[in-house]
């Protein structure tokens, strides 16, 4: 599957994953695994950048996917985790 297909299907839950590793990023820090805190936050700040830099393509030139997107009560909420990441 080219790049460009993998992005019109884009689940909005994605930045769960930058949500998880923050989490986890802050339990090291807690733990005080300093290096291990580091790696996780530098692991978030990538996927943010990435994850976002492809939702705003998809915004861009799919901007009735992501409409569907908001309006599916399946994929909807999804776009919360954008807001908590």
């Amino acid at each position: 599957m080219v790049l460009q297909d993998r992005i019109k299907v884009m689940v909005p839950s994605y930045f769960a994953m930058v949500m998880a590793t923050g989490i986890l990023g802050v339990a090291c820090s807690l733990q005080e695994w300093h290096l291990m805190a580091k790696l996780f936050l530098l692991l978030n700040i990538c996927l943010f950048t990435l994850l976002l830099i492809a939702l705003l393509y998809r915004i861009s030139k799919y901007s009735a996917n992501v409409l569907a997107d908001f309006h599916s009560y399946e994929r909807g909420p999804g776009f919360l985790t954008l807001v908590a990441a």
